[in-house]
């Protein structure tokens, strides 16, 4: 009789609410390590609330986030993606940035991953504001292996995330830092309407609410950009109005979830793949932290009267990372 008790408090720990509980599984050492979540390279190191305004982002603010260059592309030019560091050797991004290769092997070898990168008009960032302080020069890694879920499909037929390994360890310094994945408690929070932050920038503005001028035009700096979480029942009003292939693949706001600007967020081409993230505190002794909610899947217009009463005629959808913890987790492996 103990011995069914352990085993049934065994199953109600490591599956909260339906969601597997990473801490339990036997590579949960290899990510959010003691430095996850967190900025050191700023001064002061993390604030507790998110700044609400769009900007270009501070040197080292966002240390996790990677550029992906996707070589051997249709246009003979490089696709570019984010992704998201979440370990020493594993990146998660969305799978929809390997469409372009279709049903092509080795695709691997077409990818280079760029850590440390704020500004990809310099060859050595410095802060805007002070240029004698500088971050190390980027490091550019090799891809021995891309994962996918489904498969490397359009975002469209949901289930968009992918995992890369890299050929040799990312170097961690104050620059390059990877983000904590959620645990414990949080696989259950509810984050409706709260404020969230993704990165944009690296790319072609194609969406600017703040000024016309801007859309098209390239901005090579990394740019810090908060959002506002749908509320579960925005979330459902979207979900019918996407596409067929996206509902054959994906529950009605279990394994996705949509983001609204707050009145200044821009959109570039190379936001897909990047990171959703939300600061939370998980106790007393701890500091805030970063922790990865989403990966930025695919944005849309709409002339939904429901939304467009709401302010809302433009919005982003996002891959839930929780939903795929039990998958992250089987294949983030000791390379």
């Amino acid at each position: 009789m103990k011995t069914f008790s352990f085993f049934i408090g065994v199953v109600s720990i490591n599956l909260v609410k339906g969601f597997m509980n990473p801490v339990f599984h036997k590579n949960w050492a290899l990510v959010n390590d003691d430095n996850c979540g967190l900025q050191p390279a700023l001064p002061g190191g993390l604030d507790a609330e998110i700044d609400n305004t769009t900007r270009n982002a501070k040197l080292g603010e966002y240390p996790w986030v990677v550029l992906i260059y996707l070589w051997n592309s249709p246009t003979g030019e490089p696709k570019k993606c984010m992704g998201t560091i979440i370990s020493k050797r594993y990146i998660l991004t969305a799978s929809s940035c390997f469409a372009i290769y279709g049903n092509a092997t080795s695709i691997h070898e077409n990818i280079q991953v760029v850590a440390g990168e704020s500004d990809t008009f310099q060859d050595h960032d410095c802060d805007e504001s002070n240029r004698s302080n500088c971050a190390p020069f980027t490091n550019s890694y090799k891809v021995t292996k891309v994962l996918f879920f489904n498969k490397n499909l359009l975002a469209v037929n949901g289930m968009n995330i992918a995992l890369i390994q890299t050929a040799e360890n990312i170097e961690f310094h104050d620059y390059t830092v990877p983000i904590c994945l959620e645990r414990g408690e949080l696989l259950f929070k509810v984050y409706e309407g709260e404020l969230g932050v993704k990165v944009t920038g690296w790319g072609v503005n194609t969406y600017d609410r703040r000024k016309v001028e801007s859309k098209h035009k390239y901005d090579s700096i990394l740019q810090h950009a908060p959002v506002r979480l749908f509320k579960q029942d925005e979330n459902y009003i979207v979900y019918d109005f996407l596409p067929d292939s996206f509902q054959q693949n994906e529950l009605n706001s279990v394994s996705y979830f949509g983001v609204k600007a707050t009145g200044e967020e821009s959109f570039h081409d190379a936001d897909i793949g990047g990171p959703l993230m939300v600061k939370k505190q998980l106790t007393d002794q701890d500091r805030p932290r970063f922790y990865l909610y989403g990966i930025m899947s695919f944005q849309v217009t709409t002339s939904l009267p429901e939304l467009v009463k709401r302010d809302i005629h433009i919005y982003s959808i996002c891959t839930k990372v929780r939903y795929y913890m039990k998958w992250i987790m089987d294949n983030t492996i000791i390379a």
